[in-house]
């Protein structure tokens, strides 16, 4: 596994946390225009579950053994767009009547909804990163064995 890989791995991890954090601050933002009952229940729903893959996601880089605070390209275009969403929101809050400020909230979790990660990707990224340290556990452990027989072309 060559280290632009190994990058490109983490940052598939680190722009999926970057998009679930930014998400469930936008959701929540979204919470204050929102007048509407039905619309506020399922933000609260999309919060929750924004948090949950959130947290899955930490856990997943600290699994991989990379910090969750890294600061990558790709999550600063992320983050940059989910602000975007936000100042939006804040906007519509601030100088327009409450309606307009649903409409425009509704909006907004539309753009975060469909600009989020691409889930098989991180599935697939935790799997290998999973399968990798699998592997070099058990050659440490292989190396580490004092009746580990010699490696295949070695005395």
């Amino acid at each position: 596994m060559d280290q632009d890989e190994d990058d490109r791995e983490a940052d598939v991890l680190l722009q999926a946390l970057e998009s679930e954090t930014g998400s469930a601050n936008a959701y929540r933002l979204a919470l204050q225009c929102s007048r509407n009952p039905e619309l506020r229940e399922a933000l609260e729903r999309c919060i929750a579950q924004a948090e949950g893959r959130r947290r899955l996601l930490v856990s997943l880089c600290n699994e991989a053994g990379l910090d969750p605070s890294t600061q990558t390209p790709g999550r600063a275009q992320m983050r940059q767009v989910l602000q975007s969403l936000a100042s939006a929101m804040r906007l519509a809050l601030r100088e327009g009547p409450g309606e307009v400020a649903e409409t425009v909230a509704a909006r907004c979790v539309v753009h975060a909804e469909t600009s989020s990660i691409n889930w098989d990707l991180v599935h697939e990224v935790a799997r290998l990163m999973r399968r990798r340290r699998e592997r070099l556990a058990a050659l440490l452990g292989w190396a580490r064995s004092p009746d580990a027989p010699a490696a295949p072309g070695q005395p």
